[in-house]
């Protein structure tokens, strides 16, 4: 899920940014993330903001859409590329320092009770193919999976007027 969240809002050239925020305008910012932990099977959320006069439902609607899109016809290769390229150079930059690196190793170790799993990424991001993306999405980002949470700012109290 890592790599799909890459895919769908890693940066300003992702398929949910670019559609969402550049393209069609409907949001003024599109996220995911992989949570709350690591440990134990986690949720994958999106979350965004609508541009006015658009409004939650109608980028809960445009989000659905791209993910349909993704199940049915999956990424191209470019999108894989650039997902595999970020991975790697995040991969990079982590193991640049050692604090970098003790907490990358550390979280290998108790992860996955390996600390060698660090450098095994690049070879597992490499193998993931446009297939492999639609499986997930058609696997784990189903209707039946969802729950929605939309939070609407209340207008303030009206002010009474004097008498």
């Amino acid at each position: 899920m890592n790599f799909v969240s890459a895919l769908l809002t890693g940066g300003r050239t992702s398929r949910l940014y670019d559609a969402l925020v550049l393209d069609r305008r409907i949001a003024t910012y599109v996220g995911s993330v992989l949570g709350p932990g690591e440990r134990f099977p986690r949720l994958f959320m999106v979350d965004g903001y609508p541009r006015a006069p658009h409004t939650t439902a109608d980028l809960e609607e445009a989000v659905y859409a791209e993910l349909a899109s993704l199940a049915e016809t999956g990424p191209e290769e470019i999108e894989l590329e650039r997902v595999r390229n970020q991975l790697e150079a995040g991969a990079v930059r982590r193991l640049q320092t050692n604090f970098g690196l003790a907490l990358q190793l550390a979280g290998s170790a108790s992860l996955f009770g390996d600390w060698r799993t660090t450098f095994g990424l690049e070879e597992r991001m490499a193998a993931v193919t446009a297939e492999d993306v639609q499986r997930v999405v058609r696997t784990y980002l189903r209707t039946e999976n969802r729950t929605v949470a939309t939070l609407v700012k209340t207008p303030p109290p009206a002010q009474a007027s004097p008498q």
